[in-house]
């Protein structure tokens, strides 16, 4: 038994690990299908801190080894987390190392990374790449004026 809220707290662990594997298996449809339930129980789990901190830190992670079609998978993904409007403006606010991964997905050399990487930025919030992308663009000119 025990209050639905307080099992699905005891299953994150779990849950968290199974939508981190369909998210870097490399097959968009589990990817897309494991970013809206990652979004959904972000929302469910939100008094106990939500979900998608360690969701976003686990893929980050994952990106440094993964190969290209786990890259893409992932960004997929999140691209579904993205769209929905509480987990973008959530994202936004933490400095989770998202923005960082998709700039530099943007740059790779994998054509179906950087397009899913485009379909994550454009399904995120306005400024959640364009504010720290200004902010390194002035720090650069910065560093020029030196």
């Amino acid at each position: 038994g025990g209050a639905p809220g307080k099992q699905l707290q005891e299953l994150r662990p779990h849950l968290l690990a199974r939508i981190v594997a369909d998210l870097t298996g490399g097959e968009d449809l589990p990817a897309r299908i494991a970013g809206r339930a990652a979004a959904q129980l972000h929302d469910r789990l939100q008094s106990s801190g939500g979900l998608l901190d360690d969701l976003v830190r686990s893929g980050c992670a994952s990106l440094r080894s993964a190969e290209s079609t786990s890259q893409r998978s992932l960004f997929v993904g999140l691209a579904e987390v993205l769209r929905i409007e509480s987990c973008g403006r959530h994202l936004h606010e933490r400095d989770c190392g998202l923005a960082d991964a998709l700039r530099n997905a943007l740059l790779s050399q994998e054509s179906a990374v950087r397009a899913a990487a485009a379909s994550c930025v454009a399904a995120a919030p306005p400024a959640f790449v364009a504010e720290p992308l200004i902010l390194e663009l002035c720090e650069s000119d910065d560093d020029l004026d030196d």
